[in-house]
């Protein structure tokens, strides 16, 4: 967390003399850079801090008797059209839109969830899905600066 802060200060005198227009701009990018590392690690099973996820727990057979193979987890979440970016001259976000937010913190936190329609409930294993990493860190500067030297 001290990285993040020391990345802010750094950041900040530079940002304040820019205009609003092109912090805006550069937070875009930023989110949507951000948006793209977040979608690679939840395709390939892994947490922000590169830690792989906790295997989802094996089904053993299938209605229909036949064993089924391990899918993957969050097919679906990883889409743009749930993983959303907003960005204004004050910030940038990365975030999970209404309808799967309750799914991703369930997993993100390890909390209980109901599994079935009567009732079973299940701790989930913490997951996380969201998050900076050292490798996002360097990113954003390399942005900051990038965005910096254009302009």
């Amino acid at each position: 967390m001290n990285d993040i802060k020391q990345l802010e200060t750094w950041a900040t005198g530079l940002l304040t003399q820019l205009a609003p227009k092109a912090r805006r701009q550069l937070a875009r990018t930023l989110a949507l850079s951000l948006r793209q590392r977040q979608q690679q690690n939840i395709a390939v099973q892994r947490s922000p801090e590169g830690e792989s996820f906790t295997p989802r727990k094996a089904q053993v057979r299938s209605r229909l008797g036949q064993i089924k193979r391990r899918a993957a987890l969050f097919p679906k979440i990883r889409l743009s059209k749930y993983l959303r970016t907003s960005a204004s001259s004050e910030s940038a976000i990365v975030s999970f839109t209404h309808q799967v937010q309750r799914l991703a913190q369930v997993h993100h936190y390890g909390l209980r969830d109901k599994v079935n329609k009567h009732g079973l409930t299940v701790r989930y294993p913490s997951r996380p899905l969201l998050g900076l990493a050292k490798t996002d860190e360097a990113l954003i500067s390399e942005l900051v600066l990038e965005h910096l030297a254009r302009g």
